[in-house]
């Protein structure tokens, strides 16, 4: 096998691997950055009305609650899962040091082999764990409920 083959096949294993994190990174950080925009839009509408006698604050005021408010829109239409970020490795260049130094070697070249086994097989495991568990990554609320439509039961909504 090549170095750039081995190199290729490596880096493609850690971003198969890495790329559900990554979109729960990015989903996350998207939730965040949407609380974050529409606090600071309270924030500005509260301004509004203690500076109504002044109209150069007020309509100053205004352009940026609609500037919050159309950045709010963009990032609620965002979706991470179609994000490029996810797609690619931030730091191949260290992989790619690993790749070249290891090369003179078998018994690194077996390693590096063995690695990219390894993490093509875990992403795998976790996606069958994920397909015929799925209760496995619910909430506790989520699970209490689930359990309860088993059998035949329903929470009443203020538990919930």
């Amino acid at each position: 096998m090549s170095a750039a083959h081995t190199y290729r096949a490596v880096v493609r294993s850690i971003v198969k691997f890495e790329r559900p994190n990554v979109l729960q990174q990015l989903a996350k950080k998207q939730k965040e950055d949407i609380a974050k925009l529409t606090y600071r839009r309270i924030q500005v509408v509260r301004d509004q009305m203690t500076h109504k006698s002044d109209p150069v604050k007020l309509k100053e005021l205004n352009k940026e609650a609609i500037l919050l408010g159309a950045q709010v829109e963009k990032l609620k239409k965002w979706d991470p899962a179609r994000d490029k970020r996810a797609l690619f490795m931030k730091d191949r260049d260290l992989v790619r040091d690993i790749v070249m130094s290891s090369l003179q070697d078998t018994r690194s070249k077996s390693h590096l082999k063995n690695i990219e086994m390894f993490l093509t097989n875990q992403r795998e495991y976790e996606e069958l764990i994920e397909r015929y568990n799925p209760g496995k990554k619910l909430s506790q609320d989520e699970k209490v409920k689930r359990t309860a439509n088993k059998v035949g039961l329903e929470i009443p909504p203020d538990l919930v």
